[in-house]
């Protein structure tokens, strides 16, 4: 959302207040002529047409008013409104000047006319007819807004400021645009407390928006952040105790002996960059690297095979979107990779791709839909000798939809059907499956404070008899459930503790496991 510019069709008045408006206002009754009443019910339906964002329509109706009244100041001025709609702004400038010259007193014809100015850039003339206007109608918001925004764009912040916030207090219905570019007019006056006051003002007036998120961003980033970096980075550095480290892994191969059930204290270190070349209206080029590591503390007992260690974990991935967004809809190709490696050997290489659709029904409500088609790569390590038994093609595909109620805070809900397809030998196919996903979370912030909580149910299906117990397949029913309680030290520091708790129930035994981990992070972003 560009909350810089607000096109002349969002400042218009609802049809019946605006017919009274003009009517009373004296345009089309100059020097007491009488009108056609085919005039009359013309320009009505010009209106509905513009409320039904039809401006072709409307523009062909209001031609056939002034075909049945030429002298009609309302048609010759909302026919302007409808060529601005359209684009056109030299047919629109001049009918605004024959509304005036029908009416010189007709002021919604001055008002768009210094509108159509203030977009051109033709800022003295914008402000001659803004000043006109305020002496006949000293309460007039849109005035005091556009005054504010021309003021600021010549360098006047804290005179720029003054008017906006007047126009906040003269029109509620103006007041999150008005406020957030008094923001702008206050961090350049050099008033930061003003301009974060005018920030959580935009927030809490209108949660779940694009300007209230792009407040969020600004209060987060500063005003060379509000929509503009192209790059954000976040770090983190953490502690962690987790009572079964070496668990049976999620579909995964049983561990070695003596292994499974050991608890440990580890340290992770986790970062991630996400990079915008575009980021819509139309073009959508973005990037996102992760980074993850473990490392256990646990070293093994005497004489031991294996120790914790061996188990430390390096994980990398990479997102890519590609594609375009127009309206309410973004429509991406998505890429994803991974590369894990475990004890320092390479674990496994995935890659996957395919279609992302979201969908903005309401600035409330975002609906997301995803298919990608993928192949994973196992890696046979010094501790799982036949992983590569593993390796297999997928197909995952998503439906989520998230509900917001202020700019960070939301819930949401979906499901995922997963699909994978292994090797045709008796130690292979132990990996083909079908997965049910239904996650449930709730992120809701609380002043500095921001409560998180998710749920996830798996049901994995796999389709043949596995080796661990000849003749049975199996099934697995997982549940995964965490909460975190996250505080922000400063703008770019939070402090966040956090709980999880998996536990995975199969028909074969060596496949059972539950596991709880507890821990903190702190956690820089910039």
């Amino acid at each position: 959302m560009d909350v810089s510019r607000v096109r002349r069709r969002s400042v218009r008045l609802p049809i019946p207040i605006a017919l009274f408006v003009t009517w009373t206002l004296g345009g089309g009754l100059a020097a007491g002529a009488e009108m056609p009443a085919r005039y009359h019910s013309l320009v009505s339906e010009g209106l509905v047409a513009l409320a039904q964002q039809d401006p072709e329509s409307a523009l062909y109706l209001f031609d056939l008013a002034l075909f049945e009244y030429s002298e009609g100041a309302v048609a010759r001025y909302y026919r302007g409104v409808a060529l601005a709609q359209l684009e056109l702004d030299a047919e629109a400038e001049a009918s605004f000047q024959t509304a005036l010259s029908l009416d010189p007193t007709f002021l919604p014809a001055s008002l768009d006319l210094a509108i159509l100015y203030y977009d051109q850039g033709r800022d003295e003339e914008a402000v001659a007819l803004l000043n006109g206007i305020q002496q006949i109608d000293p309460d007039r918001a849109q005035v005091y807004y556009y005054q504010g925004l021309i003021l600021l764009r010549a360098g006047r912040a804290e005179e720029a400021a003054a008017r906006l916030e007047r126009a906040a207090v003269l029109d509620p219905g103006m007041a999150v645009l008005a406020r957030y570019h008094a923001a702008d007019a206050y961090f350049r006056a050099g008033n930061k407390e003003a301009a974060h006051r005018a920030l959580e003002d935009v927030i809490a007036l209108a949660p779940g928006t694009d300007a209230a998120e792009m407040a969020n961003e600004w209060l987060v980033r500063g005003p060379a952040g509000a929509g503009s970096r192209r790059w954000d980075l976040r770090a983190s550095i953490g502690y962690q105790r987790d009572d079964n480290v070496i668990l049976e892994p999620r579909s995964g191969l049983p561990p070695p002996p003596g292994i499974t059930d050991r608890g440990d204290n580890v340290v992770v270190a986790q970062a991630q960059i996400r990079y915008r070349m575009a980021d819509g209206d139309p073009w959508i080029t973005r990037g996102e690297y992760r980074f993850y590591q473990n490392f256990h503390q646990d070293e093994g007992e005497e004489g031991g095979q294996f120790g914790l260690r061996d188990f430390n974990i390096q994980d990398h991935g990479l997102l890519l979107d590609l594609g375009g967004a127009t309206g309410p809809m973004e429509l991406t190709l998505r890429y994803n990779g991974q590369w894990a490696t475990m004890g320092g050997e390479t674990y496994v290489l995935r890659h996957a791709v395919g279609p992302r659709l979201l969908l903005k029904e309401t600035d409330r409500n975002r609906t997301e839909l995803l298919y990608q088609y993928g192949v994973s790569d196992y890696h046979n390590t010094s501790l799982f000798s036949a992983n590569d038994d593993r390796d297999a093609q997928g197909h995952l595909a998503r439906v989520a939809h998230y509900v917001f109620f202020s700019p960070t805070g939301y819930v949401s809900g979906g499901y995922e059907f997963e699909r994978e397809t292994a090797g045709s030998s008796p130690s292979e196919d132990d990996w083909t499956f079908t997965a049910h996903h239904v996650p449930l979370a709730v992120v809701w912030p609380l002043g500095r404070v921001t409560v998180t909580a998710q749920a996830e149910y798996v049901r994995r299906l796999f389709s043949h008899a596995n080796e661990a117990q000849p003749g049975t397949k199996r099934r697995d029913n997982e549940l995964i459930a965490g909460t975190a309680l996250a505080l922000s030290l400063a703008r770019y520091a939070e402090l966040s503790v956090h709980y999880l708790h998996q536990q995975n129930d199969s028909n074969i035994n060596v496949f059972e496991f539950s596991r709880n981990v507890y821990g903190g992070l702190l956690t820089f972003r910039y």
